[in-house]
């Protein structure tokens, strides 16, 4: 809960001063350039192909209209040939009935006598108040709904005269009017929402993205200060437990001091480190064996102040060389030692480094494996994600850093190769060599 309410404030903090298009990368413009363009392109293809369908429908719907049209034509003839004959009335009223779209058949003089599909019942005005309507002056609200109704049909389609037959003499009986189905309307409305809703995801995408940078951004100078804390801890406090130590025998003095300048070049190693990460690396030929080497050796000095009963071992390849800064590349190897000791879980622990050279890919690949206690998919999954970390006291800072100054200063790889729940954990690095 504590977790949320903070990202609910970074959240709300960063939407307060918030520009949409504060892109400081120009590939993200460019993103969004074509993102809008093919969103643009796919509203107006949609359009054109639902304006196709529309116009092919409203075609079906005249030829059905034509079709009652003479049906009905066809009906009331034989009424008026048979009027007594209720059996080809009731087929008139079925094949009134069953009409599909919305229309209004209507006397010469514009009296409904029959609708369908507009919404309103078929029986909301009975024949004999419609036999004493005078349309011109009535004031019956349905009647007048109705006439207004086919009055719009008429400013889409023309109405369809139905005549009837007696003898050689044809008459115009009454016009059905027709409309288009209301689902039209729905049709014709379907780009613009498609476009509408692509337009609000991909804004609340980038929204999204912003907020999440901007909360990152916010997190990281806190993690980046305790972390730097934390890297100076260890040779301050050996610098202090010396100066406590000439106190009670001087004769150490020699031996503490050339401790302490370890310990301060240590220091001004890690100022450094700190110092690059927002600059450019000092990139040069650098032999990876030998960088190696001295982290190796400076953690199996340690291990025994660390409290851990651990062995550490390296096979090296030899000479290889790589495009890469000193500084950094240490930094790497030493965050991965220090975290395979971190996850050490057992009382005889082994981590093993290991370096080889892949001539054919021009390639150096690190491998760092241990017996800790491993990790779960999930886990490896978010190793390297800023802020995780699997131990009571930690930053979760060592391993993002590892994988930005790998993959984003040196144009490398490091992940996960291997990991088991108590087996232990194999990290790699890969590296590009100098031909």
């Amino acid at each position: 809960m504590k977790k949320i309410k903070r990202i609910t404030k970074a959240s709300t903090r960063s939407l307060k001063n918030f520009n949409l298009f504060d892109l400081r990368h120009p590939w993200l413009k460019f993103v969004l350039l074509v993102t809008l363009l093919t969103i643009t392109g796919v509203g107006v293809i949609s359009y054109v192909l639902t304006q196709k369908v529309i116009n092919d429908i409203i075609k079906s719907e005249e030829v059905v209209a034509q079709g009652y049209a003479s049906l009905i034509t066809f009906f009331t003839t034989q009424v008026a040939q048979n009027p007594s004959d209720e059996k080809i009335f009731n087929e008139g009223k079925r094949i009134i009935a069953s009409i599909p779209i919305p229309v209004v058949i209507t006397e010469p003089d514009g009296k409904p006598r029959a609708w369908r599909n507009i919404g309103i019942g078929p029986d909301a005005v009975s024949s004999e108040e419609l036999d004493i309507t005078n349309i011109e002056s009535t004031d019956n609200t349905v009647i007048l709904e109705i006439i207004q109704t086919y009055k719009k049909m008429d400013k889409i389609n023309d109405p369809i005269p139905i005549y009837v037959e007696v003898g050689e003499v044809r008459l115009t009986a009454a016009y059905l009017h027709y409309g288009n189905p209301p689902f039209l309307r729905t049709i014709n409305l379907l780009p613009i929402i498609q476009t509408i809703l692509l337009i609000t995801l991909l804004f609340t995408l980038l929204i999204s993205l912003r907020i999440a940078r901007s909360w990152e951004r916010d997190n990281i100078w806190m993690i980046m200060a305790k972390e730097t804390a934390h890297q100076l801890a260890t040779p301050l406090s050996s610098i202090m437990g010396w100066i406590e130590f000439f106190g009670a025998d001087k004769s150490t003095i020699d031996e503490g001091l050339e401790s302490i300048q370890r310990d301060l070049a240590r220091m001004n190693n890690i100022i450094r480190r700190f110092s690059r990460i927002g600059t450019s690396p000092t990139m040069m030929s650098v032999d990876l064996d030998e960088i190696i080497k001295n982290s190796v050796e400076y953690f199996s000095k340690r291990l025994p102040s660390l409290g851990h009963n651990v062995s550490l071992s390296y096979t090296p390849c030899g000479l290889c060389h790589v495009t890469g800064d000193t500084e950094l590349l240490s930094w790497v190897i030493e965050n991965i030692i220090k975290n395979s000791l971190d996850a050490m879980n057992k009382d005889n622990g082994e981590i093993s480094i290991s370096l080889e050279r892949e001539s054919k890919k021009n390639k150096a690949l690190l491998r760092v494996s241990d017996n800790g206690k491993g990790m779960t998919k999930k886990q490896m999954q978010k190793v390297f994600d800023l802020g995780y970390t699997s131990k009571k006291y930690g930053w979760g800072m060592g391993l993002t850093l590892a994988k930005r100054i790998v993959e984003t200063m040196h144009e490398g790889r490091i992940y996960v190769e291997s990991s088991r729940p108590d087996y232990g954990t194999v990290f790699a690095v890969e590296l590009k060599t100098v031909s």
